[in-house]
């Protein structure tokens, strides 16, 4: 996987291998989380939500310049250098034809991005696994904020799932929550409003302010009747 950054056709990728190294398998901040899980069986779970961290933004970022006017060197398929450009929630977006030399090289390099993610959480996994001293016995794993070439209604289309997760189906789903809050393993059914999502569903772990705007804002406890330690209401009291 670093040895394909390094050789990256992006020119943008290849300069982040130093990067991709330094944060491989690391969760970063916001919203993303590692959280350790009981089910309603008593059975063991962690949740893990991070994405392709800083190498995955500064590739996307690399392709906002390239979608605002930064030349593009159509015969090498790559931008000349890496800027960013960021914008805000609400700017129109910005688009690159599919067929053209930017456009492909954009499919290129988002989806060793997401190759990237995957390894991450890959090497979270396996070392939570080591800490525990457990053993993987099933593993749902699904990307989000991502685009995949589907087929729907009879026709090829890119299907660009931000904020949303896919749900074919019979597909399983981990739907996390915010910072402490229950997650969920869902299942995609087969319905009229589902085919209309395109099968997707929520992807969790969202919430309407920062960190530092909700210190402070909510404190809640749960307690039993009872002051028994062993209580799981007990133990699993949020602030």
């Amino acid at each position: 996987m670093l040895d394909q950054i390094r050789e990256a056709p992006f020119e943008g990728q290849g300069k982040l291998h130093d990067l991709a190294v330094k944060q491989l398998g690391t969760v970063g901040s916001d919203n993303h989380c590692v959280n350790l899980l009981a089910d309603e069986h008593d059975a063991v779970w962690f949740g893990v939500h991070f994405g392709s961290r800083g190498f995955g933004h500064k590739t996307a970022s690399g392709f906002l310049a390239v979608a605002h006017g930064l030349p593009f060197d159509e015969a090498e398929r790559k931008p000349r250098g890496l800027k960013v450009v960021d914008g805000e929630t609400d700017s129109p977006p910005v688009l690159l034809a599919i067929d053209s030399p930017e456009g492909q090289a954009y499919i290129e390099a988002m989806g060793l991005a997401g190759e990237y993610a995957y390894a991450g959480r890959g090497v979270v996994v396996a070392k939570v696994l080591e800490i525990l001293g457990a053993e993987l016995v099933h593993e749902v794993h699904n990307h989000h904020n991502f685009a995949w070439p589907e087929e729907h209604f009879g026709r090829r289309a890119w299907v660009v799932r931000k904020g949303c997760t896919p749900a074919r189906p019979g597909q399983e789903g981990f739907v996390g929550g915010s910072m402490g809050e229950p997650s969920v393993i869902l299942e995609g059914a087969a319905s009229p409003d589902s085919v209309a999502a395109l099968y997707s569903t929520v992807h969790g772990a969202g919430r309407v302010m920062s960190r530092t705007q909700a210190a402070g804002k909510v404190r809640r406890r749960e307690r039993c009747a009872r002051n028994d330690r062993d209580c799981s209401r007990c133990s699993s009291a949020t602030a």
